[in-house]
């Protein structure tokens, strides 16, 4: 996830943490519900 990049990356890695389970988390979801799908053998 690159989104800002750039001296405030100290408080982004602080922040990162807690925001990345809410955008990981949907991901995550969305790429387990398309596997499936996608894995047709």
């Amino acid at each position: 996830m690159v989104i800002l990049k750039c001296n405030c990356l100290e408080f982004w890695a602080n922040f990162h943490l807690e925001f990345m389970y809410i955008f990981e988390i949907p991901r995550f979801l969305r790429l387990f519900a398309q596997k499936p799908k996608k894995k047709k053998k």
